[in-house]
Formats: structure tokens, sequence, C-alpha cells
């Protein structure tokens, strides 16, 4: 990826993080702060996880393997943080989707 390619993404996962933060100050409960509350953490730090691996991947000195085992469980942890992050905040969301087009 371009240096301006990774910019935009950056960018744009900076400002999903920002528009979830804004998100858990309106959130009716506890749950639902708490659920978007770290699905924008979550985001940040598999953000952190992948910019740390590409920063060892393009230093002068090559990385070790145990290097890159490390970086690469660290993005894969990361990954799975966000998925369930973004699965628990999907429940907090589905109950009210549902009954909103339930409602004649």
């Amino acid at each position: 990826m371009t240096p301006e390619g990774r910019e935009s993404v950056d960018t744009q996962v900076e400002r999903a993080a920002v528009a979830l933060d804004d998100a858990a100050t309106a959130a009716p409960d506890d749950a639902g702060r708490i659920a978007t509350s770290t699905t924008a953490a979550s985001l940040r730090a598999l953000l952190f996880a992948t910019e740390a691996e590409r920063l060892l991947r393009e230093s002068e000195q090559p990385p070790t393997g145990e290097q890159l085992t490390q970086a690469d469980q660290a993005c894969r942890s990361r990954s799975s943080e966000c998925d369930a992050a973004l699965d628990r905040l999907q429940a907090q969301v589905e109950p009210a989707d549902a009954a909103a087009t339930e409602s004649p």
C-alpha cells in the first residue's frame, strides 16, 4: 500500500473511532456505552498493531522470525478483539432495529 493509501485508511479508522466515541456518549445504557467505547478502542488497537508490523517489516534491519511471529500474533489478536467488539456492538443495535421494523 502506498503511504497515501495508508494515511487514508488511518484517517478513516480514526474517524470511525471518533464517531463511536461520540455515539457512546449518546448510548441509552451502560451496555451500549461499553460496547461502543470498546469497539472504538479495538479499532485503534488494531490500527496500532498493523502499523507496528509494517514498521517492523520496513525497518533497515531485517526482522527476526520471532519478531515477525509476535507481530503477526498481535495483529491476529487485535483483529479477533475487534471482531468480538463489533459483534457485541451489533447485539446492542439489533434489538432496537428489530423493534423498529416490527412496529406498525
